[in-house]
């Protein structure tokens, strides 16, 4: 779909099932399943959806995916379904992974910055290997620093070879990573989290990851458990979501299941709700 000046494809690459209650922190089941039903494991299910942004002559991938490198533990742990890595998905476009020229990361969780790394044999080496890859310095450092709390949703295998092709990005400042794709601060889910916005000739979509997971999430009470700073991911949240309904931004929600990924809000009664169904594409 275009968006101004820019080619804009989200990629569908998989489906896992994570449990609800760490999507949907203090809010009591018997609120959320009204919205999603658990499965037998108390999993509900969350769609992957990078971003492959043409802008100029340039392509860039906004996130990863989970990529293709667990092992089967790992796989039925999460219920890893319809599994569609991105690398394979280029050729469909009739792109090579050499084509890539920018790897742009919001934060450096498995299920976001997964794809940026494979097996060659028994070594883990680039996937993208032409792509400069962006990623914000504080999360960088603390990806590699985790603490008891944070280190669950960090796998070290995912990131180690990127060390020599990181660019990293000033944790105060926003980023204009190419002509109409920016990396937005988001804190919350992790310190330095980012968002991705994409503006150009008065069109804007934001893609707003782990900030705002899944449209349920609208709601500002619903933060997930995952959250490092709970707080200040509502603050964050408020900031987003006032920020989309300015500027008639369309949102895509990274995790939502499924196709249909695309909505956009408006105030109501002091807080915020969707304006109908969520879409597949941008209407034309």
């Amino acid at each position: 779909m275009r968006l101004g000046r820019l080619e804009v494809h989200i990629l569908h690459e998989s489906t896992f099932w994570l449990d609800g209650g760490q999507m949907f922190g203090l809010v009591p089941r018997v609120f959320w399943e009204k919205e999603v039903q658990p499965d037998p494991g108390n999993r509900i299910p969350l769609g992957v959806h990078p971003l492959l942004v043409k802008s100029g002559n340039t392509w860039a991938l906004l996130d990863t995916g989970n990529g293709d490198k667990f092992d089967e533990k790992f796989r039925k742990i999460y219920r890893i379904e319809e599994d569609s890595p991105v690398r394979p998905q280029l050729a469909d476009l009739g792109l090579r992974p050499e084509d890539i020229a920018l790897v742009a990361l919001s934060h450096l969780h498995f299920d976001h910055a997964g794809g940026a790394a494979r097996f060659d044999g028994q070594k883990v080496v680039r996937a993208f290997p032409n792509a400069r890859v962006v990623i914000d310095r504080g999360e960088w450092h603390d990806a590699w620093s985790p603490t008891e709390y944070t280190r669950g949703g960090y796998k070290p295998f995912d990131f180690e070879c990127l060390e020599g092709a990181a660019e990293w990005i000033n944790p105060n400042e926003d980023a204009e990573v190419l002509p109409g794709i920016h990396l937005v601060r988001s804190p919350g889910h992790t310190a330095h989290h980012r968002c991705m916005l994409l503006r150009s000739e008065g069109q804007s979509l934001l893609c707003t990851v782990d900030a705002i997971p899944q449209s349920h999430h609208v709601k500002l009470p619903w933060i997930a458990g995952l959250d490092h700073y709970p707080l200040t991911s509502l603050a964050t949240k408020k900031s987003l979501l006032a920020r989309a309904a300015a500027e008639d931004s369309w949102i895509l929600f990274t995790h939502e299941p499924g196709n249909r990924t695309l909505g956009k809000v408006r105030p109501r009664d002091g807080a915020w709700a969707l304006v109908g169904p969520l879409v597949e594409a941008i209407p034309e």
